[in-house]
């Protein structure tokens, strides 16, 4: 089946909500760009971290940077990492956040 990215982007958050984060994860592989995909990752992860799962939350985090990287455009890849670097603050990862805020 098909899925534009919007769809991709729908069904990730749908799983996010239902507390599916692996399921979450497959679906947010097959999003094609590079700035949607970094965004639903960062989403993936501070869902991880809600919950407990820490580990995880830094795994999806370090993949949302690997893909921030392939981001062309100055302006948006900067946006991205600066919600990156958010993220990682709001699941106490300071260092890390600071980290990528000087990559900005």
């Amino acid at each position: 089946m098909f899925f534009n990215e919007n769809e991709l982007i729908d069904k990730v958050l749908e799983l996010i909500r239902a507390g599916e984060f692996d399921k979450a994860l497959e679906v947010a592989e097959k999003i094609e760009d590079s700035y949607a995909k970094s965004w639903t990752l960062s989403s993936i992860a501070k869902a991880c971290a809600e919950v407990g799962e820490l580990g995880k939350a830094l795994e999806v985090i370090d993949k949302a940077l690997e893909v921030a990287e392939e981001i062309e455009d100055s302006y948006f890849k900067s946006w991205t990492l600066s919600s990156i670097a958010k993220a990682c603050a709001e699941i106490g990862e300071f260092d890390k956040a600071l980290e990528i805020a000087k990559e900005i």
